[in-house]
């Protein structure tokens, strides 16, 4: 009996997306993901308050390591949203990633308003741009999630390689 070898660690090419709408839709999405990622990273010592007016459990240190956790998550995300050749396990994690913003966003968007805050800036487009808490938060976060979902779809092989 002859064993079958799986390579995590070796890169390959995407396989043929499920649907071909999929490849413009994970384009503006990977856009959407970097103008956030840029102008949380320009505006870095005004991003970290921001999260910190959250008054996460934890204070200024678990703030800290959430804002920095969301920005490497948005920048992980981007090679599965781009195609890059991957190893199939940096690509389950860069897929995975590209869903896990949009949620992060969304449990902090309802975090606050549980708990009543009403911050001007929800960090979620930096400090330059502002997105309030409440409804603006919460629609932006849901319908970044739905793009990301229809991403990782189209996305998905149809077990057919390039």
């Amino acid at each position: 009996m002859e064993m079958v070898k799986i390579h995590l660690a070796k890169a390959s090419e995407p396989r043929v997306p499920r649907m071909q709408w999929a490849i413009p839709v994970t384009l503006g999405y990977a856009a959407i993901l970097v103008a956030m990622s840029l102008l949380q990273l320009f505006g870095l010592e005004e991003f970290m308050p921001i999260i910190q007016n959250y008054w996460l459990p934890g204070g200024a240190s678990v703030a800290a390591v959430v804002g920095s956790v969301i920005i490497v998550m948005q920048v992980f995300s981007l090679p599965f949203l781009l195609r890059m050749p991957l190893s199939r396990l940096m690509r389950l994690l860069s897929a995975g990633l590209s869903v896990a913003v949009p949620l992060v966003w969304l449990a902090l968007a309802v975090y606050a308003q549980v708990n009543g805050y009403v911050l001007e800036n929800s960090g979620m487009l930096g400090e330059k741009i502002a997105v309030p808490t409440g409804l603006a938060q919460l629609a932006l976060s849901g319908v970044l999630l739905a793009w990301s979902l229809l991403a990782v779809y189209g996305l998905s092989s149809r077990g057919v390689s390039k």
